[in-house]
């Protein structure tokens, strides 16, 4: 009996630290979440680059599209010669 106790006393005085105790926890957490933020900045501006091309791109094709309608000057005030 008395060597079970010495190994559980023994294990209990020498187990690790909780993970926020130990060396160099807060800046290894700091470290993530800044690489996290950088990360999603980086996907924040990806996305946004596609979305103004895509955008640019429905623009033109609107464009291209009302220039060929056939009633285009239905209704515009037509200068008289």
């Amino acid at each position: 009996m008395s060597d079970k106790f010495t190994i559980i006393k023994w294990t209990k005085k020498y187990i690790m630290p909780v993970s926020r105790n130990r060396k160099n926890h807060k800046q290894k957490v700091n470290a993530r979440n800044e690489k996290i933020k950088g990360a999603q900045k980086a996907y924040n501006k990806m996305y946004q680059e596609v979305m103004m091309e895509r955008l640019k791109g429905l623009v033109e094709e609107h464009k291209a599209m009302s220039g060929k309608t056939e009633d285009n000057n239905v209704g515009s005030i037509q200068p008289q010669a």
